[in-house]
């Protein structure tokens, strides 16, 4: 069965009380319903990866240029290399621009407030309402695309959500991310945890 089939026969499915009961609010009744797993460790190894690369590269090519030792030949490739890694690091700050970091329900379900990723420590923290996520389909390397009305496509990792053993079918991310909102009952008894 394909999985875009099986993420909208969740997302369908009505939100039942026994999910509900799951959600732990904080002090700012804010619900946490996703991170990514070891998301920001992995992006700062990159960044940091990278930004070593482009350094060197461009340390190597101005002494080459200086001092031609190997040949003009060799500046040319250094310089090529320090490009390269300046592509890469435009990729992160676009990526972690679009990628969803951290997802909280709020307590009205309606709305929810989303932390992008910061690869240049620039935290983007937004909060939105539901309605406004549609479009949700399979992308590269693991990621769904989602489009967003108020930014434009944002990419979400669902396989290596923190609280995917919390919500075994994950039908509450699941919902929200096709735009439908999740009606809260206040008089069923909803656990509120002071975190």
């Amino acid at each position: 069965m394909n999985f875009t089939k099986i993420v909208f026969n969740f997302a369908k499915q009505n939100f039942r009380i026994v999910e509900a009961e799951k959600l732990i609010f904080d002090k700012t009744n804010k619900s946490l319903i996703y991170r990514l797993h070891n998301g920001e460790n992995q992006l700062q190894w990159c960044l940091r990866g990278l930004s070593f690369f482009t350094a060197l590269n461009c340390i190597l090519a101005s002494q080459e240029y200086i001092q031609p030792i190997f040949g003009g030949w060799n500046c040319a490739s250094y310089t090529l290399c320090t490009v390269v890694g300046f592509a890469g690091l435009i990729f992160l700050k676009i990526f972690s621009k679009r990628t969803i970091h951290e997802l909280r329900l709020l307590k009205t379900g309606d709305f929810v407030e989303i932390k992008y990723f910061n690869a240049f420590w620039t935290p983007r923290i937004q909060t939105v309402h539901v309605s406004e996520f549609a479009n949700l389909t399979e992308s590269y390397f693991n990621y769904h695309k989602v489009d967003l009305t108020s930014v434009g496509k944002v990419w979400i990792n669902i396989e290596k959500n923190e609280f995917a053993e919390q919500f075994q079918d994950q039908s509450v991310l699941m919902q929200i991310l096709s735009g439908v909102p999740i009606r809260l009952d206040q008089s069923k008894k909803i656990k509120k945890q002071i975190v």
